[in-house]
């Protein structure tokens, strides 16, 4: 039997955190590298491998909140932003639309 396709470790969960930014600065509306990237905090709290709480619940909000801003037409931006903002950041709000905040 062979290696899996896809790995994820602790070594994979540095490299996504660092190569990240690296990709926005070349292009920063590219929403799915900032949802990615946002999705790389949710796992790292699934998997127990959080350091710096505060420090990585703002990154994951601030990830998240760019994806769904550059991203709105593509749902798997969507999914994987609102998935980081709830679960990592509690944001429970943050991609309400506005049309739903308003009364019926």
């Amino acid at each position: 039997m062979g290696a899996p396709i896809r790995a994820w470790d602790t070594a994979c969960s540095r490299h996504c955190a660092n190569i990240a930014p690296k990709v926005v600065e070349l292009d920063p509306d590219y929403s799915a590298a900032y949802a990615a990237a946002a999705m790389c905090f949710s796992r790292r709290k699934g998997s127990g491998w959080v350091i710096d709480r505060e420090q990585e619940v703002a990154e994951a909000r601030r990830l998240g909140l760019r994806a769904v801003q550059s991203g709105k037409d593509d749902a798997t931006v969507l999914c994987q932003a609102g998935h980081a903002l709830a679960y990592v950041a509690r944001d429970l709000d943050a991609m309400a639309l506005p049309s739903l905040r308003e009364p019926c």
